[in-house]
């Protein structure tokens, strides 16, 4: 009985490894076409785009600290307006920029 709830583990565990390897591809996919992009972009328009990502995350502050309650809902509405908007962002451009240079 502990024998056949070990090997339904491992083989749980085996299609789980699977699919973080899948996924990876495709994040890794993902950020090379991502880098790309903004490869292609003008430096001011993405020192513009980074303002504006700094201004709605400065609005999503002040209303979470108007609210007392269901954060989730006003962080979720203000990440979608960031991917929305295509904006770039301080940590994540940088790093799609290294993955591209290391990517050769």
């Amino acid at each position: 009985m502990e024998d056949d709830a070990r090997a339904r583990e491992k083989g749980e565990l085996a299609k789980v490894e699977a699919a973080v390897c899948l996924n990876a591809r495709q994040v890794f996919s993902v950020i090379q076409g991502d880098g790309a992009e903004d490869l292609s972009r003008f430096n001011s328009a993405l020192f513009w785009s980074g303002i504006a990502a700094g201004l709605l995350v400065a609005a999503l502050v002040w209303m979470l600290a108007s609210r007392d309650r269901e954060p989730f809902l006003v962080i979720l509405v203000f990440t979608w307006m960031i991917a929305a908007g295509d904006f770039s962002h301080i940590v994540a451009g940088p790093v799609e920029m290294a993955y591209l240079m290391l990517d050769g």
